[in-house]
């Protein structure tokens, strides 16, 4: 239950924080980062083409922006957005009263959801795993219908900089780490359940998942800036170079064995009929 507390604090706060980012003019960082998703946005909406869901869960949805976009681009489906988080939920009613007929959101913990078996056609896990947990992953097949679509978008362990990662953070003096939009007042991240890319293939397997589509992104340039293990590289490190750096690790991704060892897995999944 404290940590419960504590996640739900925590993610308070990075909703406040994003929230009041969301008004202002992007960033150059927020900027290369719209660009370096474009991918996901593209394999989203396919998928969303794809799957022809009715009604689609948004788990874990955080201020509701890919709820919203969902919403964006299907007129005929309905979505249920659900966050730990009220003041989540808060900023993402405000930025939906336009979608508000298509769109919804409730508060709860998302291994605890208020829906009975087998109510959705779809489920977004977005960057919601790690904070969840696997186990989480029961939930959604409770909640999910019987050939319904499952996309995961994740943080996964194969890459080595996750580990340096969790070591040297610790040992980052509070204030440094309050430069970070991830962390909470006492310079804190909310409990992280890591885990590779074959250990959430085999999680899905036993809960009778199968694959369609597996994407790999992401091998060094977000790490730096999201484990702030160079504190000062948002501020030393040009737009210019993050994208050249970017172009390079896509290379990488597309040509070498590299890809093996990217910290970014999306998977899209149907849940057997049984």
């Amino acid at each position: 239950m404290i940590e419960k507390i504590k996640q739900q604090q925590f993610f308070d706060k990075f909703a406040k924080e994003r929230g009041s980012q969301r008004l202002q003019r992007p960033s150059p960082l927020q900027t290369l980062s719209n660009f370096c998703h474009a991918k996901f946005i593209e394999d989203l909406a396919e998928f969303l083409n794809t799957s022809s869901a009715q009604v689609i869960l948004d788990f874990g949805c955080g201020d509701g922006r890919y709820s919203h976009l969902v919403a964006s681009t299907r007129n005929d489906a309905y979505v249920i957005g659900v966050d730990i988080s009220s003041l989540s939920v808060r900023q993402a009613n405000k930025f939906s009263h336009n979608l508000r007929h298509r769109l919804s959101f409730i508060i709860c913990d998302v291994v605890r959801l208020p829906f009975p078996h087998e109510t959705f056609d779809a489920v977004l896990a977005i960057d919601i795993i790690h904070h969840s947990g696997l186990d989480a992953l029961w939930e959604v097949k409770r909640v999910l219908k019987k050939g319904g679509y499952l996309f995961i978008n994740e943080t996964v362990l194969n890459n080595p900089f996750i580990f340096l990662g969790k070591t040297v953070f610790p040992l980052i003096p509070k204030y440094i780490k309050n430069f970070m939009l991830d962390v909470g007042p006492a310079g804190e991240i909310p409990p992280t359940f890591l885990f590779t890319t074959g250990m959430l293939r085999t999680c899905l397997r036993s809960l009778d998942f199968t694959f369609v589509k597996e994407e790999r992104e992401s091998l060094f340039v977000f790490l730096f800036n999201y484990f702030f293990l160079f504190p000062l590289t948002r501020f030393v490190v040009s737009t210019g170079v993050l994208l050249s750096m970017f172009g390079f690790e896509r290379f990488l991704i597309k040509h070498t064995p590299a890809r093996a060892l990217c910290h970014g897995v999306r998977l899209w999944c149907v849940l057997d009929r049984g």
